[in-house]
């Protein structure tokens, strides 16, 4: 889950959603950079959203600041009551891509980035020769690796993307034009051209790493809040074991 204001100059601290309610790699950390949750399919639920709708409501209260938050019409995303310092405004229905401001690039390029900090890792493991199981992604490297992604977009790339979205703050009464080219060039740097400054060209051709920034576009990552829903997660939850550790994908393999 992603969340910044219009400027840019404020970025939500992150939502992670896992599988795993304890995973191993998370013994002996004190504190994680991002907010963690899970549940056995590792999707958003309104149950996690009314929860970080309403810690973040609680924080805003004590800063004693007040925000309005456009929400798209995901089924996971209810319409949460009796906020204090949080108006909510739903997008009307299949308008996401057009006027939600975080499909406009910020979540594309947040993607991007932490695949290159993935592939940057593999391929770090690869020059020192090391063996596999180093090349092994926890969930803690995750973590950490799309926050770093997360704390490295621009104020720029946000602020356009709500223009982008109609968003238009004015001066003077006259419009801001709108150009095509207005992300930060290091947020907006396509995956296999940043893969040539490494000269890694030989990992994968070109197409094959636009693919890759693509790879999960098509996964599902909420569900119907139904009777028959909550009652499966409740169970699962507390099924669930411990000390669980998932992996997550890997750089796309060489091709023969």
């Amino acid at each position: 889950m992603v969340a910044a204001n219009m400027s840019g100059t404020e970025k939500k601290k992150l939502l992670i959603i896992g599988k795993s309610q304890k995973p191993r790699c998370f013994k002996g950390v004190k504190s994680l950079p991002v907010d963690y949750a899970n549940n056995r399919k590792a999707w958003m639920t309104s149950e996690l959203f009314d929860k970080w709708l309403r810690d973040w409501d609680r924080d805003l209260v004590k800063k004693k600041k007040k925000i309005l938050l456009l929400v798209d019409n995901c089924p996971a995303h209810p319409n949460v009551t009796d906020l204090k310092s949080i108006t909510l405004a739903f997008l009307p229905p299949n308008t996401t891509s057009v006027l939600q401001p975080m499909d406009q690039g910020i979540i594309r390029s947040l993607k991007m980035n932490f695949r290159k900090n993935l592939v940057l890792k593999m391929i770090n493991c690869l020059d020192a020769n090391e063996n596999h199981s180093s090349t092994k992604v926890t969930v803690l490297d995750a973590i950490l690796m799309v926050n770093d992604a997360w704390n490295k977009m621009s104020q720029s790339t946000i602020h356009n993307c709500f223009k982008h979205a109609g968003f238009i703050e004015s001066h003077n009464g006259l419009p801001i034009q709108i150009s095509e080219h207005e992300f930060d060039e290091e947020d907006d740097i396509p995956l296999s051209l940043w893969s040539r400054n490494l000269n890694s060209d030989s990992l994968a051709a070109p197409e094959m790493w636009e693919d890759y920034v693509d790879i999960d576009s098509g996964l599902f990552t909420f569900e119907e809040p139904t009777d028959e829903n909550i009652v499966q997660n409740i169970s699962a939850k507390e099924q669930l074991e411990s000390d669980g550790e998932e992996e997550v994908e890997e750089a796309p393999q060489k091709r023969h």
